[in-house]
């Protein structure tokens, strides 16, 4: 909603450089507010608004913006100004073609995503989040790919694919050093006459941390009663922490 101007554009002059409006004596302060979806001047004395853009002098102000902040991290709070001024003002299309080139940022991918799910449009967020998790792999780091797929897991959930909600939570669970939530989704998940070999399977190639002296494997195993595996677990952990006392112990209490 654009609020009634109380001095005209013709009455005041905008420097673009520094982004102040003049109108006779008082200097007044653009500043974007993501709460309203506006970008409105106000004086810095009362908090009194006294002026906004047209939408045209908007986008000119944030294009200088994005382009004065294109290198540093805090571009995306004006790139995401800007698809929603683009989108509030029924300019769909050039807001599409302007996010599909800020979309490896992590924030700009965010937003899309939600909200292409709450208009229930998934097949497109599923492919924006598939898109980030290739990108995120491809980081040496693998920033965000825990996120992106978390967020696919979620969508999995809404749409009740069984079967996508299964590789998301294996995935999940054997890069996170077999967090329990993931465990206990995916024995809800999978049949109970495949859980079993399932759970052998995907516990094979695991390395679990013993951090402390505890194991998520070993709560897994007491879980499922499965005390053979469960004494090989805890052994290990116990010679781990054992051979880590040694390795930091002073030379003289060796």
């Amino acid at each position: 909603m654009i609020h009634r101007r109380t001095a005209t554009l013709a009455e005041c002059h905008f420097d673009w450089r520094t982004a102040t409006l003049t109108r006779g004596a008082p200097m007044l302060s653009f500043r974007p507010t993501r709460e309203s979806g506006e970008i409105c001047m106000k004086n810095p004395a009362d908090s009194r608004l006294l002026a906004v853009c047209t939408k045209d002098e908007m986008l000119a102000f944030l294009d200088g913006k994005i382009k004065e902040t294109q290198d540093s991290y805090g571009v995306w709070r004006y790139v995401l100004e800007k698809v929603d001024l683009l989108r509030s003002s029924g300019w769909s299309n050039e807001a599409g073609t302007f996010v599909s080139r800020w979309i490896d940022l992590p924030e700009v991918r965010r937003h899309e995503v939600e909200g292409l799910q709450k208009e229930q449009r998934y097949d497109e967020a599923l492919d924006m989040l598939d898109d980030g998790i290739k990108a995120a792999a491809e980081d040496s780091f693998g920033r965000y790919q825990h996120e992106w797929v978390e967020m696919r897991l979620h969508i999995h959930e809404l749409q009740g694919d069984c079967q996508s909600q299964i590789e998301d939570c294996r995935w999940l669970f054997c890069n996170t050093g077999g967090n329990l939530d993931y465990y206990h989704k995916l024995k809800k998940l999978v049949p109970p006459s495949d859980w079993k070999i399932f759970l052998k399977n995907m516990m094979a190639g695991m390395i679990f941390s013993c951090f402390g002296g505890h194991s998520n494997a070993a709560d897994i195993y007491v879980e499922e009663k499965d005390y053979p595996r469960l004494f090989k677990t805890v052994s290990d952990v116990v010679m781990a922490s054992v051979w880590i006392c040694c390795l930091t112990m002073p030379a003289g209490f060796r």
